[in-house]
């Protein structure tokens, strides 16, 4: 019975250590955490950097391209020129 008394005593001091632990949130923190860690949001965000990402290729794109090369072929002796 002492045993028991002690691991009761034991167990309501320190759920009442850890309760003292929280913190209270206002309404404003609440809200701001909710925006901060929705995870559609994010998405939404991810989302749009692609779409604006693509909007970007997009008008690069209808740029022209410049392509160029440059070659050197030489041959001496007596070789066929098979071209």
């Amino acid at each position: 019975m002492k045993h028991l008394f002690t691991l009761f005593s034991i167990v309501f001091i320190l759920s009442g250590i850890t309760s003292g632990a929280q913190n209270v949130w206002s309404l404003q923190k609440c809200i701001d955490y909710a925006l901060e860690n929705n995870i559609q949001i994010k998405q939404q965000e991810l989302n749009t950097n692609y779409y604006e990402t693509q909007l970007s290729q997009a008008k690069s794109n209808r740029l022209p391209n410049l392509n160029a090369q440059i070659g050197n072929d030489n041959s001496f002796g007596r070789s066929l020129n098979l071209r």
